[in-house]
């Protein structure tokens, strides 16, 4: 195909594409044929059908929405998704690395171990998206809405988060190491347990003390002005705090396949220190301690 007349999207100015593999152009009837087959793998545990593949795909503005998307486990990487639908997709553990999803709308999809390292989520609006354990090191995420986001244990090492609109966003335990949180709103994020050691956070708005006391910090962690990081986060729960501030427990996301894959929560509690470690945190003797210990 003549370098004029290949399709382009419409979104590949905000996104450097000269590095990537040349993208797949595929029909609808493709799409639908390679849709119907992945599911097919899904449903009969593999033993039919083929494993959807759509890395390098241009796929840029595709209306997935009202299509039951199934694409768990599907390949995705470098795929061009700039400006598609895919509210409420099921893209657990799929490989998204790469990926191009900038202005993408993908309210209430379900990302549960995703990959998407090194992937495009400028504006992209993950409003609600379930991202429990994804892998975002290093992704851009410049702008997107994260409004209610679940990202526990999730893992956004080196992150562009500038801008992002992170609004009560579930980040319990998320890896937020070196990521660039400049400007962006973080009213009601959760970041109990967050490792926000080198990040930037100049400029974040809503952003309170009290979130910080839950989170990890480090001396090279920026923080607005006015702010304070605690330094080893488990050492203030343990000796400043220890009964009163205890971490939620997790929340650990598994899918059920059978036709129609749905995510389930199960509850795994957080261990507490021994009476004597507890004892010994405070300076004081463990039957001294007993009084103000309570054990789960």
């Amino acid at each position: 195909m003549a370098e004029p007349d290949r399709p382009r999207s419409p979104f590949a100015g905000m996104v450097d594409l000269s590095a990537r593999t040349p993208v797949r152009v595929l029909s609808f009837g493709e799409i639908e044929r390679l849709l119907a087959e992945h599911r097919l793998y899904l449903e009969t545990e593999y033993h039919q059908g083929h494993r959807a593949n759509f890395s390098s795909a241009d796929l840029a503005g595709r209306d997935f929405s009202g299509l039951n998307l199934l694409l768990q486990e599907a390949r995705l990487n470098r795929a061009d998704l700039s400006g598609a639908r895919l509210s409420g997709a099921n893209l657990v553990s799929a490989n998204l690395e790469s990926a191009c999803l900038a202005k993408a709308d993908m309210e209430f999809a379900l990302m549960a171990n995703a990959m998407l390292r090194g992937a495009c989520l400028r504006e992209a609006d993950m409003s609600g998206a379930q991202l429990d354990a994804a892998v975002l090191t290093r992704a851009d995420l410049r702008k997107a809405n994260l409004r209610g986001a679940g990202f526990r244990d999730a893992l956004l090492d080196a992150a562009d988060l500038s801008n992002a609109r992170l609004g009560s966003a579930f980040l319990v335990g998320t890896s937020l190491h070196g990521a660039d949180l400049r400007g962006a709103y973080l009213r009601l994020a959760k970041l109990d347990g967050a490792d926000l050691s080198d990040a930037n956070l100049g400029g974040a708005e809503g952003l309170m003390q009290a979130q910080l006391d839950r989170a990890h910090c480090s001396s090279g962690t920026k923080l607005p002005e006015g702010l304070t990081g605690v330094e080893d986060a488990r050492r203030w729960r343990l000796e400043i705090n220890p009964v009163s501030q205890r971490v939620p427990p997790a929340t650990h996301s598994t899918l059920r396949r059978r036709g129609r894959a749905s995510l389930h929560a199960h509850e795994e509690g957080e261990s507490w220190p021994s009476r004597e470690k507890y004892a010994n945190s405070l300076g004081i003797s463990p039957d001294d301690a007993d009084g103000e210990y309570i054990k789960s």
